[in-house]
């Protein structure tokens, strides 16, 4: 009778480890932009927008994308829901900041212009009105006063991540809400007047500003000439036809509409 060998069964093979799985944001990006380029589609979806700008940027400036080629941008919302934005390259990119001083320098100046000469003239307008009210009602007048230094310092403090401490935090709940009720019309008033006055001379000069900072810009190899006479030119006529407007009607109707009452 032959000799049976126990034979020990084999020690089971150690499994590689497996790499953990990736994040839903890494597999799906909820922000990706796809370019057909000369030869092959490049496809930008990054961990966040952010960086998906900066490659496509970089890609930009090396001259393998032109300026015309056809781009999809899909965005994914907080919601789940994908809303998607199709047209040329150029196009596109004046949607985003870091991609429009690539190909609209002066336009993107322009706009830049806009907000800052609007919140200049609602600093001036509130201050200007703040000094009037203080004779008048001094609480009323010293609260359009601090909401006029508060809208000087709020990019400020924007941009260094300054933040107030409590109570004085409560300023930008409580001062819009007083103002409101004790001066409704007078606040929709300074706003309103705010924005019309600083509006156009802000988006000109931001203009003017972008078209002769333009030479020494970093730009795409491709990009397009702009007119910069007319993005000056438009914003200055508006607004002397808005002063020359508004000086008439004070100067003229109202005094007439007064007297007739």
């Amino acid at each position: 009778m032959p000799d049976l060998q126990t034979f020990a069964p084999d020690a089971p093979t150690a499994l590689p480890e497996q790499p953990p799985p990736l994040p839903v944001e890494v597999i799906n990006p909820p922000f990706t932009i796809s370019v057909v380029g000369r030869t092959e589609v490049h496809r930008y979806a990054e961990k966040s927008q952010v960086l998906t700008l900066a490659a496509i940027r970089e890609d930009i400036l090396k001259g393998e994308l032109p300026f015309d080629s056809q781009t999809t941008v899909v965005t994914r919302l907080s919601t789940g829901k994908e809303t998607t934005a199709e047209g040329q390259l150029y196009r596109i990119s004046s949607k985003y900041a870091d991609l429009a001083k690539l190909y609209w320098p002066v336009k993107r100046s322009a706009m830049s212009g806009l907000g800052i000469g609007i919140a200049v003239a609602l600093v001036i307008r509130f201050i200007d009105l703040g000094l009037f009210l203080l004779g008048v009602n001094p609480l009323l007048g010293f609260a359009y006063i601090v909401a006029g230094v508060a809208i000087a310092a709020a990019p400020y403090m924007a941009k260094h991540n300054i933040e107030l401490p409590s109570p004085f935090n409560l300023i930008a709940v409580i001062l819009p809400g007083y103002l409101g009720y004790a001066s409704g019309a007078m606040l929709l008033g300074a706003v309103a007047s705010g924005v019309a006055l600083g509006c156009m001379p802000g988006m000109a000069i931001g203009a003017a500003v972008g078209a002769v900072r333009r030479g020494k810009m970093t730009l795409a190899p491709d990009a397009r000439r702009e007119n910069a006479l007319l993005r000056i030119l438009i914003p200055t006529l508006i607004f002397a036809a808005v002063v020359v407007g508004y000086s008439a009607f004070v100067l003229h109707y109202l005094p007439t509409l007064l007297v007739d009452r």
